[in-house]
């Protein structure tokens, strides 16, 4: 079955209430993972996802980001823990939120956090860049092992200098635990274009193995072996490997509608999800769980 909502008919919370419900419904623990940086939209998206699951007020969720301050990340680990980045500070709450301590290494004024990663309450990492003397980004990656008491920095000698693919948008990492991880980096080009690499790693980040990615925009891995490639000039392309991103295929889950945005997919316990939004005759926003059996994209519920 499909989850099939007239976006432009219903209210932002009704929407993203039927959308919570769902997932639930799916029976998977999913964290809030349509954080997507730099929209403002899509930030509303995962506040008011993450104020649902605590019975936040929406109202004050909703005005949140006429604030002057730049929330860029957030990710709730435990009910009483987690972290947000905020105006490039990594702060961390043990108690829902009640209070806050800023955990993060010590970054150069001019520094720029690509990403932030936590495997639980100690183990975590911060991607971060600054613009070398050629215009092109030099990346860093700060570890810590004691919930941000200390960190330790390395370089990361991720391309050769000058090379056009460092002149970075963005950069994205993950880890599946303190030695296995990924980065991807999107090259800095015109709206028409989404050209990025991979970097993977086995040992903690001391060396990487590069590969080419299909498109930049957004990437997510839920194993070594098995991740995604989304975006496109449209956002609507979607690839899928399965050896850790040495190959890619083009995977085209059906859908109807003229426009249409396909949003990382995501996964817990075992369990994958896609979320996809189409304009067209019917404005719609369907859901889709893997069948590993099969590795295809199966439609779920239907709504109207």
């Amino acid at each position: 079955m499909r989850f099939h909502v007239p976006i432009t008919q219903l209210p932002l919370v009704s929407l993203i209430s039927k959308l919570f419900v769902l997932l639930y419904r799916l029976e998977s623990k999913l964290e809030v993972y349509l954080i997507m940086r730099h929209s403002v939209s899509r930030f509303i998206l995962a506040c008011a996802l993450a104020a649902l699951s605590s019975g936040t007020n929406l109202s004050h969720v909703q005005a949140q980001h006429q604030s002057t301050a730049t929330l860029d990340q957030f990710e709730r680990l435990t009910a009483s823990s987690g972290w947000i980045l905020l105006d490039e500070k990594l702060f961390w709450t043990s108690d829902a939120g009640g209070t806050w301590r800023n955990i993060g290494p010590s970054l150069p004024p001019e520094a720029l956090v690509q990403d932030v990663k936590f495997l639980d309450d100690s183990l975590g990492w911060v991607l971060w860049t600054t613009v070398s003397s050629d215009g092109t980004a030099e990346f860093q990656l700060s570890r810590t092992i004691d919930n941000g008491t200390a960190w330790t920095t390395q370089p990361l000698s991720l391309f050769e200098p000058g090379e056009i693919a460092a002149d970075a948008e963005k950069a994205d990492m993950g880890w599946f635990d303190e030695h296995t991880g990924w980065l991807s980096v999107k090259q800095n080009t015109g709206s028409n274009f989404s050209i990025g690499v991979l970097f993977t790693t086995a040992d903690g980040g001391a060396t990487w193995s590069r590969s080419d990615l299909p498109v930049a925009d957004q990437v997510y891995f839920r194993d070594p072996q098995m991740g995604w490639a989304v975006g496109g000039p449209a956002g609507d392309e979607l690839f899928e490997t399965q050896d850790g991103g040495l190959s890619w295929k083009r995977i085209e889950p059906a859908h109807s509608g003229d426009q249409v945005v396909l949003y990382p997919p995501f996964s817990s316990a075992e369990q994958s999800v896609l979320v996809t939004t189409s304009l067209g005759e019917t404005n719609s926003l369907s859901v889709y769980t893997l069948e590993d059996t099969s590795n295809h994209w199966l439609p779920q519920v239907k709504s109207r």
